[in-house]
């Protein structure tokens, strides 16, 4: 599916993963009650990058009772494959989006481009009504900019070589088409489903201006 760089799924080492953590949060792990956190939020993402990164970003900006509450919720990840644990952080990070970035990331997702165009995702996110209370494209690509800072911070898209760009996972880009399968959202639905069931289908249309 074509990312630019490869995300390894490859376990790292103790000191490596230390210092990708430490370099992505900050200051903060430095700190005399954060420390213990750190060492059990590695020990949790068991050396694997993209587990590192993900969870970095949820904790670069939270709180100490954010830090221990949400490590204390993620018990249940101990233990688990890789795979695992990837598909539950990817869960968690995805769940705590708001639906209309939810509804964002499945488009960046049925763009089928690893590196989506900022200005198809406005037209396209537009069009479909996807943002609420923008009457503009100008105010749409506001929306929209400020909902990939988001999701970037959720480690649910990464940052691009591009100024202003981003791209996407394949690990999240599977994950996001499995759970808009399960949850029948029309953007991602094959061609197996089962449209006789449906009762009715709704064709939205809205005019583009430039």
């Amino acid at each position: 599916m074509g990312c630019d760089k490869a995300f390894p799924l490859g376990a790292l080492q103790e000191e490596e993963a230390r210092a990708l953590f430490e370099r992505l949060v900050g200051d903060k792990v430095r700190q005399d009650e954060f420390r213990p956190l750190v060492n059990e939020a590695l020990h949790r993402c068991a050396g694997v990058p993209f587990l590192i990164v993900a969870m970095a970003k949820r904790f670069k900006n939270a709180e100490l009772f954010e830090w221990k509450d949400a490590l204390r919720k993620m018990d249940k990840f101990v233990d688990r494959e890789n795979s695992g644990l990837i598909d539950d952080m990817l869960k968690w990070s995805y769940d705590k989006l708001e639906p209309e970035v939810q509804a964002l990331l499945r488009l960046c997702v049925v763009s089928s481009a690893s590196k989506p165009s900022l200005d198809d995702l406005v037209r396209y996110g537009f069009g479909l009504g996807l943002f609420e209370q923008v009457g503009s494209l100008e105010e749409a690509t506001d929306r929209l900019r400020s909902h990939i800072r988001a999701l970037e911070a959720s480690a649910l898209l990464l940052d691009s070589e591009d100024v202003g760009g981003f791209k996407i996972h394949d690990l999240v880009r599977e994950f996001v088409a499995s759970v808009s399968w399960r949850d029948h959202h029309p953007l991602l639905i094959g061609r197996t489903f089962q449209w006789k069931k449906c009762k009715k289908v709704v064709l939205y249309r809205r005019v583009l201006l430039d």
